[in-house]
C-alpha cells in the first residue's frame, strides 16, 4: 500500500477529480481550496524532475515529481517554486507556494492549488491521470487530523460558513450580452466588470476556455459556467 499524504493541508475542494474529467480537463486533477501563499508539499519522497516558472501557460508555474513509490505527482497555479530539476526531496518537504498564477497572469484563477496524480507517468494525459482522493481514502492516516471531543456532552451545532458560489442556472452570454450575468462572469475573469459583453470579454473568455479543456468559442454557456463556479 502507499503511504502518500495530501499536497497541502487542507481537505476542503472546490473542483474534484470527477468534475474535471466531466468537463474534459486535459490534466485532470484535484483543485484544493488554499490561500496563496499555502505552502505546498512532497506527497511522498521522490525527485523534482521538472519545473515551469513562467506563467504565460494555463498551468502557470510547476512543479513535476516523479515518487520513489511509483506515480507522477503535478503542482499547477503556484505563486512560488524553491526547488529545482533533480533536487531529491522528502515526504513532507515544502516545493514551494500555491497560488492563482496562469494564462499569462498572477491571478489568472481564483486561489487554489491544482494537483494531478498519474500512476504510469503520463503527464497531462488524462487516460493516465487517477483519483488521489481515492487514494488517499484507501489510506489509514490522511494528513489532516481529526480532532477528539474534550467532552461527552453534545455540542451545539455550529453555524456553517456561507458558501460564496454562482446561482445554479445562469443565462447563455457572449458578445452583445448584456446584464448582472454579464458582470459576474467578468469579475470572476478579473476583467472590468462593466456588464457589457464585448470583444475584451470574449478574449477573456476564449483564454479561460482553452486553459480548462472547454471549446474555445467565447460563448459561455453551462460547460463554461460549471468550470467558472
Amino acid at each position: 500500500m502507499t503511504n502518500f499524504q495530501r499536497p497541502t493541508k487542507t481537505t476542503k475542494i472546490s473542483d474534484n477529480f470527477a468534475d474535471h474529467k466531466a468537463r474534459g480537463s486535459k490534466n485532470p486533477g484535484v483543485d484544493y481550496v488554499v490561500k496563496v501563499g499555502t505552502p505546498v508539499l512532497a506527497i511522498g519522497d521522490g525527485t523534482v524532475c521538472k519545473t515551469v516558472t513562467s506563467i504565460k501557460g494555463a498551468g502557470g508555474r510547476m512543479v513535476w515529481l516523479d515518487l520513489a513509490e511509483g506515480g507522477f505527482a503535478d503542482y499547477l497555479h503556484l505563486s512560488r517554486i524553491d526547488v529545482a530539476p533533480g533536487t531529491k526531496v522528502t515526504k513532507g518537504q515544502q516545493l514551494g507556494l500555491s497560488g492563482a498564477s496562469g494564462l499569462g497572469k498572477e491571478n489568472g484563477y481564483g486561489p487554489h492549488l491544482h494537483f494531478a496524480f498519474s500512476k504510469d507517468h503520463s503527464h497531462t494525459t488524462p487516460a493516465g491521470n487517477v483519483d488521489f482522493e481515492v487514494i488517499m481514502h484507501g489510506q489509514v492516516a490522511p494528513v489532516a487530523a481529526v480532532v477528539p471531543a474534550t467532552t461527552t456532552t453534545p455540542a451545539a451545532a455550529a453555524t456553517p460558513a456561507p458558501v460564496v458560489s454562482a446561482p445554479k442556472a445562469r443565462a447563455t452570454v457572449k458578445v452583445g450580452s448584456k446584464g448582472a450575468d454579464v458582470k459576474y462572469l467578468q469579475k470572476k475573469l478579473k476583467i472590468t466588470a462593466d456588464g457589457d459583453f464585448g470583444p475584451n470579454t470574449k478574449k477573456a473568455v476564449i483564454a479561460f476556455q482553452q486553459g480548462h479543456g472547454l471549446t474555445a468559442d467565447g460563448i459561455v454557456g453551462p460547460n463554461t459556467w460549471a468550470a467558472i463556479g
